[in-house]
């Protein structure tokens, strides 16, 4: 359940910033590639979890992926800052 909630949280707020800097025409000629680029990107995370649990260990993997949802949260504000100017 969680996973699933972190994921909406992220493609939902990855959308609002995309769709908040880019003009309409932009949107037209970008989303496209993104969306793409995110799915080959998903997939090849997909794939590669046995391997960072093997080499990391579980307990080594949910400090990873909870250091990573802070530097993402950070980042996010501070596109956001940017993008209100």
């Amino acid at each position: 359940v969680f996973q699933n909630a972190y994921v909406q949280l992220l493609y939902n707020q990855h959308w609002a910033f995309i769709s908040s800097v880019l003009t309409p025409e932009e949107g037209n000629r970008v989303f496209a590639p993104i969306a793409g680029l995110g799915s080959i990107g998903s997939t090849l995370a997909a794939g590669m979890v046995s391997v960072f649990v093997a080499r990391l260990g579980l307990i080594g993997l949910l400090h990873v992926s909870g250091a990573s949802y802070i530097v993402s949260a950070i980042l996010a504000d501070v596109a956001f800052g940017m993008a209100r100017v």
